[in-house]
């Protein structure tokens, strides 16, 4: 694991959609902390480092390389997907935007969102609780 996790372990409960909203230190720490984990599965098969938490994957268009991608990064760290289309969750439509990240915040540790506009991805971010 990277020299100092205290300093990642700070970014906790914080939003990635651009690099710009990071300092080059915490950046580094980031990716530290990716070589680290992406080590582990050559030590062990899983790791229980995100065990017991669930993270919903919102897509507004397909995409099977961030999909699987995402996926099996959450599986190799224990942590549980639940994949979710736009038709399957009334976006566009019935649901707005933030109330669809509110909703989903209340019943999962994180939120990916695979979306070509940034502007929904940050209008999400406004209602939700979990990074």
């Amino acid at each position: 694991m990277p020299n100092s996790l205290s300093s990642v372990h700070e970014l906790r409960g914080r939003s990635y959609i651009s690099d710009v909203d990071f300092t080059r230190d915490e950046l580094q720490s980031l990716i530290e902390l990716a070589i680290a984990l992406k080590s582990l599965p050559s030590r062990r098969s899983q790791s229980a480092f995100l065990k017991g938490h669930l993270r919903a994957m919102v897509f507004e268009t397909a995409s099977n390389r961030t999909r699987v991608s995402l996926e099996n990064g959450m599986a190799e760290l224990g942590e549980n997907a639940v994949y979710l289309r736009p038709g399957e969750i009334h976006l566009p439509g019935c649901e707005n935007i933030l109330d669809t990240a509110r909703t989903l915040s209340q019943m999962n540790s994180a939120i990916a969102i695979r979306s070509h506009m940034t502007r929904r991805s940050t209008s999400s971010q406004a209602g939700q609780r979990s990074p």
